[in-house]
């Protein structure tokens, strides 16, 4: 028995890969447990194979609009990957919907994408992202763990300096996160605070 990696932490890295162009691959995990995400964003147009316990991800030429996404319950599409997949789909071309089934304000993060130029309208549960050609850089402020980490995915993306404030909230769910970003390529570093 070999247990798996965080599905959670495994997938922001698979999302990350996805948007930053270069191959990633991710070592010891299961594509069984993320077949949601995996099915999103091959259906966008990034590249990604599945081997023995590993995941290979590329951008695509194109990024596409998913038309719709519905959080659910294990093993539906996680909300706890909602927040970084919105990133994503803030750099796609055309509009796409996600719906929330989970949690209440699960979309609090948004207005700090809206600082970055993302083109996204919430209302209750559902949030319309519409694709822009690319993220700003500005001071956000990551209120959570899951919007945190999505702040600093849309930090990666944007051409400049963005920093996002109490990145703490981030370390209750990523062992030093800027160091394995680093390893793929980020310029990315956390300042003393």
């Amino acid at each position: 028995y070999f247990p798996i990696k965080d599905r959670i932490v495994t997938g922001t890295y698979l999302i990350a890969g996805a948007l930053m162009g270069k191959e990633v691959v991710l070592e010891q995990t299961d594509s069984r447990y993320l077949l949601p995400l995996i099915e999103k964003l091959s259906a966008s147009g990034s590249v990604i194979k599945t081997e023995n316990r590993r995941i290979w991800v590329k951008r695509g030429a194109v990024k596409r609009a998913i038309k719709r996404t519905e959080t659910q319950p294990y093993p539906g599409f996680p909300t706890d990957l909602q927040p970084q997949f919105t990133v994503y789909l803030s750099l796609c071309k055309g509009s796409s919907v996600l719906v929330e089934n989970l949690f209440e304000n699960r979309f609090n993060y948004t207005s700090q994408l809206q600082k970055m130029g993302a083109d996204i309208t919430v209302k209750d549960r559902v949030c319309i992202v519409k694709g822009v050609k690319k993220l700003t850089p500005a001071q956000v402020e990551a209120k959570d763990l899951r919007g945190g980490a999505a702040l600093i995915l849309a930090s990666l993306c944007a051409e400049g300096n963005s920093e996002v404030l109490s990145a703490y909230h981030v370390d209750r769910g990523y062992e030093s996160i800027e160091t394995d970003l680093q390893g793929l390529g980020a310029k990315i570093k956390r300042l003393k605070n």
